[in-house]
């Protein structure tokens, strides 16, 4: 009890010591009542009436000098539309890099970029990027988490290039943004230039770049008044229909056309809360997830969330412990979601009716499958999954929040609520706290289980120093049914982490180099019996030079225990990275060393991990994009030698044949092959084909046309006399999706 009140004085002493000084520099938005021909040319009156931005800063690789090559921004609005034009001179015009691409598919080219900050929270803001055709790329940029494309907003954009450079026309509806129901508002918006040639970023206002907060030190913009607060419906139908056939008794069999319908809407209940519905989804990707490694692993592999449902909203649930993890939602019914701002309160509500709890993939791995007892009361039920998030600020550049969610499945569940904040001290430093408690009861399991999750980082910023400290502990009974443990493998006897990252970054005024950035990191985990189960210590250097080149080296000494055995390994890591030319992107990212064999028993043997990546673009409407990853394990145990390999070469090519347009083809190769003395082996080779032709003119309405096509050579066991070496077609499907966003 002593504990918890000296806890609570000081976090109260801290929380009365914030303070974050105000944005460096305030406009006032011009308002007009013309409207403009998106186009590219600036020839309207309404030019000469908004309010002009011209003191870019640097930012990278150098911060707070005046920029060397001019650039200007212009903004205005009237009660439909903010209305925003970039104009980016250059000293060499020929050096602007720019491709015909899809919506956020823009990394590689020059940018402009607007972040605006509508409630002005210093939290999370959207973010409007444009290439010098008026390419877009949007989405969300959440404060110490970064950018997140995936969400898209209707706008307009057209680019065009000139003499000197290139201009960027934007109009942006107000009814694509949720603002406070004020009549008189504040934002908080920041500018942003990046050229790639030079690897130059610049920016307004001026910004400290050794400050834990980028949102936190924008500018903003005054008197906003006068828009117009209608919130359109949004009605979007979508049909799909597809023919799969696959391989039965050696025979390929097609089943018959199989179509479906479903249907979403959205609603805005005023300016700052959004209402979301969706009946029958289509969440089937248009492009599947890469292969990646996933031989001889511990920890569960990552896929980012990419289905429109889940992605508005999406910010407010990041949270250090990841509580939340849609695409643990695998197979939805229905959902209906509700999010926004309530006075000074930000939220976000969702439920959504889940199919795959009730089928053998999931069932199987508690041990239910088809036969057994217990089978029955689970087999074909929904899971009901409800997600719930609130937050506000505390004071500027701090908040805190709430978070509970709940999945209920045929009398099991998974409940986890708990509070977590970040304390902003100043500009350089930063403490986050999250506490978490889990109640779960497992399918077939007649108790319920309970622990809790705690989780703490203090981050230090400067010029000279900056310095980031992590303490997690996670009871043995955590479970996150709605979210995503990284080292879900470390939790038998639950596990305790401690982690510290200390670097410096040297900037040099040197033509051919930019920076220096030495690194120390230290990363252990310790289980609940104090046994130590992981040590990680390494040293890094990094290196980015002014020909768009990066260069890393690191030299890693861990210790790991598997198996009852605690192994020692040493690794090296090179990794090497070129944007010199706009049509040339190459790297390559080697990892070498012990590794162990996770198998019992496990034994340390030889490791080699390569991903190689070569993009090229012969013209600004094509791209060829060549990668492979490449694993290759060898070590010997009980007088046997042993080899594992996994190999998965990829390449994809795009045809942009116009803005909204696109023809895109794929082929991979994955390839696992595994060794031993006896000559025996496993050899598992596939091949993947796809083939898309995509008409997307916005958000919402797309067209897609498509084939998948899947070989397999068929795996199994031989003695080296007789491989197997033939592909079959195992599976293909033809599919179509059309749907269309209206709008009222």
């Amino acid at each position: 009890m002593t504990r918890t009140i000296i806890l609570g004085v000081t976090l109260a002493f801290w929380a009365l010591a914030l303070h974050a000084g105000e944005p460096n520099f305030e406009r006032e938005l011009a308002f007009v009542e013309e409207t403009v021909t998106i186009d590219g040319r600036l020839n309207e009156a309404l030019w000469k009436k908004a309010t002009r931005i011209d003191d870019f800063y640097t930012f990278v690789p150098q911060s707070g000098l005046p920029a060397e090559e001019r650039t200007a921004a212009l903004l205005a609005y009237n009660k439909e539309y903010l209305y925003v034009a970039f104009i980016a001179f250059y000293d060499d015009p020929s050096k602007i890099r720019a491709t015909l691409a899809r919506r956020d598919n823009i990394d590689d080219d020059d940018v402009v970029t607007l972040f605006i900050d509508p409630f002005n929270e210093a939290h999370t803001a959207y973010q409007f990027s444009f290439n010098p055709y008026g390419i877009q790329s949007d989405g969300l940029f959440t404060e110490y988490v970064g950018e997140d494309l995936k969400p898209d907003y209707l706008m307009y954009s057209a680019g065009r290039r000139f003499a000197k450079g290139y201009v960027v026309e934007v109009a942006i509806p107000f009814s694509s943004l949720t603002f406070p129901d004020k009549d008189v508002m504040k934002w908080r918006f920041g500018l942003f230039r990046r050229t790639q040639y030079k690897n130059h970023d610049i920016l307004w206002p001026k910004l400290d770049r050794y400050s834990t907060a980028f949102l936190g030190q924008l500018g903003t913009l005054t008197n906003i008044r006068g828009i117009s607060a209608r919130r359109p419906l949004h009605i979007l139908p979508e049909v799909t229909a597809s023919r799969a056939g696959a391989l039965s008794a050696n025979r390929f069999k097609y089943d018959p056309f199989k179509g479906d319908a479903g249907l979403s809407l959205r609603y805005g209940l005023g300016t700052d809360i959004i209402m979301d519905a969706t009946i029958n989804p289509d969440f089937s990707q248009v492009e599947a997830d890469a292969n990646r490694i996933d031989v001889n692993i511990r920890s569960p592999l990552y896929y980012s969330e990419k289905r429109t449902f889940f992605l508005e909203g999406k910010d407010i649930f990041e949270t250090p412990l990841q509580a939340v993890y849609t695409r643990r939602i695998v197979d939805p019914l229905a959902g209906l979601k509700l999010s926004g701002h309530l006075g000074d309160y930000n939220f976000s509500v969702l439920s959504a009716a889940d199919a795959y709890q009730g089928q053998d993939d999931y069932l199987s791995g508690y041990g239910l499958n088809a036969g057994m007892t217990g089978y029955d009361d689970y087999a074909g039920k929904n899971s009901y999954n409800t997600l719930f998030r609130v937050r506000t600020n505390i004071l500027e550049n701090s908040n805190a929040g709430f978070i509970l969610t709940d999945r209920e499945f045929a009398g099991s569940f998974n409940r986890v609520g708990g509070f977590d904040t970040r304390l902003a001290f100043n500009r350089n430093n930063m403490l986050a706290l999250q506490g978490l408690y889990t109640w779960s009861k497992e399918p077939n399991r007649d108790k319920a289980i309970t622990d809790p999750a705690l989780y703490a980082n203090y981050y230090y910023s400067s010029e000279w120093l900056s310095l980031f400290a992590k303490y997690e502990d996670l009871g043995k009974n955590v479970r996150f049914e709605n979210g995503f443990i990284p080292r879900q493998d470390l939790l038998n006897n639950g596990y305790r982490n401690l982690n510290a990252q200390l670097w410096h970054e040297f900037r040099s005024n040197e033509s051919w180099l930019q920076i220096v950035r030495p690194m120390v990191y230290g990363d252990v985990y310790y289980d609940h019996d104090r046994q130590l189960l992981e040590e990680t210590f390494y040293g890094s250097l990094d290196v980015t030079l002014s020909s768009r080149t990066d260069i890393s080296l690191a030299l890693l000494r861990a210790r790991e225990r598997f198996d009852g055995d605690l192994f020692t390994k040493n690794n090296y890591l090179l990794s090497i990275s070129n944007k010199f030319y706009k049509w040339l992107f190459a790297s390559v990212y080697l990892l070498t060393g012990d590794e162990i064999f996770y198998t019992s028993p496990a034994f340390l043997g030889k490791s080699a991990f390569i991903s190689t990546r070569l993009t090229l673009k012969p013209t600004p409407s094509l791209a060829v994009y060549l990668s492979q990853r490449f694993y290759r394990f060898n070590g010997g145990n009980g007088g046997l030698d042993y080899s594992l390999t996994q190999n998965i070469p990829r390449l994809k090519i795009k045809w942009q044949i116009s803005r909204s347009i696109s023809f895109r083809f794929i082929t991979e190769h994955e390839a696992l092959t595994f060794k031993d003395d006896f000559l025996s082996f496993l050899n598992d080779n596939q091949y993947y084909f796809s083939f898309l032709f995509s008409y997307e003119p916005s958000p919402g309405t797309v067209f897609y046309l498509g084939y998948d096509d899947f070989q397999n050579q068929q795996p199994g066991f031989s003695n080296g006399l007789w491989p197997i070496t033939d592909y079959r077609r195992t599976r293909n499907v033809f599919f179509t999706k059309l749907s269309y966003l209206f709008r009222w």
